[in-house]
């Protein structure tokens, strides 16, 4: 496959596209009579996701399977063609989509999903120069400051951090990454947003749920503030599980 002939479409003369935005536009409308706290609720439909890409590297993993691994070792600058390629998309959507955000800056949404099957080594050689484009691309003052990272990789956290400026984290699994070490690292200033595993609040029982919420939300963790929690998103547990997870936070997220 040639990165060269990956089109990238007007997305709103693609019939998939067409189908997003009327969905997004009906949303707006059906959300434009209820309001929150005095507020119109219609401000808080966002293009979110719909809009760009969940991850330049996942993207080129799903065009190129297991393939893209090797194409790293044996064809180093074909992957990065295509990783170019795939942020032109990612920048053109973002453009586009910006008109329907009215009032606000359009910021780049840069999802990493994948990357923890990649070494930092080839993170810095393949990722991080795309990063550079989409920000060049976007206009530095519209580069994300805000990083959704589902992942495993802390190292990547910490480079994001301090080579582009990242102040805000979201979607940190407190299964898989040392949070405390995290907040220690990144300091206090940091917003972070922290899950457990989803297993946990759907098996149970409420004694784990509690403990797993007492041992994640240490004063540490928890520092200044600038910190939300939650789970990774099972509504299929039990409803017992999602009080008991919702009072656990109350009782150990205090100041």
């Amino acid at each position: 496959m040639d990165p060269e002939t990956i089109p990238i479409p007007d997305p709103f003369h693609d019939n998939f596209m067409s189908v997003i935005t009327n969905t997004f536009h009906r949303m707006r409308e059906l959300a434009a009579s209820r309001t929150f706290h005095g507020k119109s609720y219609s401000d808080q439909i966002a293009a979110g996701g719909m809009t760009t890409t969940y991850g330049i590297f996942s993207t080129a993993l799903q065009l190129r399977g297991i393939n893209l691994f090797l194409d790293m070792y044996e064809d180093p600058e074909y992957v990065k063609k295509l990783l170019s390629k795939v942020a032109e998309g990612y920048a053109a959507r973002s453009k586009a989509w910006s008109k329907y955000v009215p009032g606000k800056p359009w910021q780049a949404i840069v999802y990493d999903h994948g990357i923890d099957m990649i070494s930092m080594k080839h993170y810095v050689e393949f990722l991080v120069p795309v990063y550079k484009r989409i920000k060049q691309m976007l206009g530095s003052s519209q580069y994300d400051a805000s990083i959704d990272h589902c992942g495993h990789g802390e190292e990547v956290i910490r480079y994001k951090h301090k080579h582009f400026g990242v102040n805000s984290f979201t979607n940190l699994n407190a299964s898989f990454i040392n949070i405390e070490r995290l907040r220690r690292d990144l300091g206090d200033e940091v917003y972070m947003h922290i899950e457990i595993h989803p297993e946990i609040v759907l098996n149970g029982p409420v004694d784990r749920i509690y403990q797993t919420v007492r041992e994640t939300l240490t004063p540490a963790v928890k520092g200044k503030g600038r910190l939300s929690f939650g789970h990774a998103g099972n509504w299929t547990a039990p409803m017992e599980h999602l009080q008991a997870f919702y009072n656990a936070v109350k009782e150990y997220g205090h100041y």
